[in-house]
């Protein structure tokens, strides 16, 4: 009975906010049709149809073909399947690490607080580019490799976030109670520090997503990638086959607003 109540309170609330809930059924209907593309995409990500090169959109190619006669839409779909899988699973990773770093180096306060954030520090100081091309060539070009890279780049601002919030909470008087009962450190931290500092990180969480596939994207700048299509590649297919189909509308001010926003 209560899980129903808590079921009605969320979807009260997401009925309450259209753009959230129309921003949810989106996100909800590409992620499904991502990892549904191998059932409902008409033809294969990759390959080379030199008939069906740089096509516009018709009944057979909904959305065209690239500079390789590739379909378009299926590139998208596939496309789809990296991107969320790249952004949620490098998020996560980050999330973990983090905020369990964040939570020991707050809590435990003095000389290891001011060691760990040191190391936070160096990390800060290292160019972000750098060691996700260092980290991706040892860990291999796969999509593990990608996301255990990107999330050992970018767990750092969760381990800042998560450590200055512990700082605060730990001083609370709720936190100093249930130190005076005699409760130990695990079960402050888990009951009474971290469900009272998850918002910031949560908020956090949803700008590393997006974060994650745009660095993801970078892979194009270090050589051939390991993926057959992702969403990184659009704009410059969508770009050569505006200017391919329409070269005299593609060199004026328009056509270059197209290019970009295409």
């Amino acid at each position: 009975m209560k899980k129903w109540e808590g079921g009605k309170k969320i979807f009260g609330w997401l009925n309450s906010n259209p753009t959230l809930f129309g921003s949810f059924i989106f996100i909800f209907a590409v992620s499904l049709a991502g990892f549904l593309a191998p059932a409902i995409a008409p033809y294969s990500p990759g390959g080379l149809e030199e008939r069906g090169i740089l096509e516009g959109p018709t009944w057979s190619h909904w959305m065209g073909t690239d500079e390789l006669g590739r379909d378009l839409f299926t590139r998208v779909l596939y496309g789809a399947r990296v991107s969320i899988t790249v952004g949620v699973g490098t998020a996560l990773i980050a999330l973990v690490i983090g905020t369990a770093y964040g939570l020991l180096s707050g809590y435990t306060g003095g000389a290891l607080d001011h060691l760990l954030m040191r190391v936070v520090d160096i990390f800060y100081g290292l160019p972000d580019l750098l060691i996700f091309i260092l980290l991706s060539l040892l860990l291999g070009r796969n999509i593990a490799g990608v996301l255990i890279a990107l999330g050992l780049v970018t767990w750092v601002r969760f381990a800042r976030i998560a450590r200055g919030q512990v700082l605060q909470a730990k001083e609370l008087a709720y936190v100093e109670g249930a130190r005076a009962m005699g409760a130990a450190h695990l079960r402050i931290i888990a009951r009474h520090i971290l469900p009272n500092i998850l918002a910031p990180i949560l908020v956090t969480l949803t700008f590393s997503i997006p974060a994650a596939i745009l660095a993801e994207s970078t892979l194009s700048f270090i050589g051939p990638h390991p993926f057959l299509s992702r969403h990184g590649d659009f704009p410059d297919d969508l770009g050569l086959q505006l200017f391919r189909q329409r070269p005299a509308r593609s060199a004026g001010p328009q056509g270059q607003r197209e290019v970009i926003y295409q």
